[in-house]
């Protein structure tokens, strides 16, 4: 789990609350001892510091259960890992064949197999 690694370097202050794997692959769920806004802000530098971690996604939310997502923090969303638009639409319109996603993913995690 090397994003649970960089994760922890980033955030020293943290509680594993739960790890495990489901049908999308393996998740942590873990409590922050740092504001959520400054959070969120570590949390995409994560997700965009390393061609890789394009594939994670870190969700924060607030102790009120509030997500913090991208647009709160005034930045734009994902784009998609074949086209330069917005993932969200490129998903929703599956503008993309699985194979080219398939694909995109493998060239990604490419240096991990070496």
């Amino acid at each position: 789990m090397w994003m649970l690694g960089e994760f922890s370097r980033r955030f020293t202050a943290q509680t594993l609350r739960r790890q495990t794997i489901d049908a999308l692959g393996p998740y942590a769920i873990m409590v922050l001892g740092v504001d959520p806004v400054e959070a969120k802000t570590g949390c995409v530098e994560l997700e965009t510091g390393h061609p890789s971690a394009r594939l994670i996604d870190l969700d924060v939310y607030s102790a009120e259960g509030v997500q913090i997502d991208r647009n709160s923090l005034g930045l734009p969303g994902r784009t998609c890992l074949i086209c330069s638009r917005a993932a969200v639409e490129c998903i929703r319109a599956k503008r993309h064949s699985i194979n080219e996603v398939i694909g995109n993913v493998n060239a990604l995690l490419a240096h991990f197999r070496t």
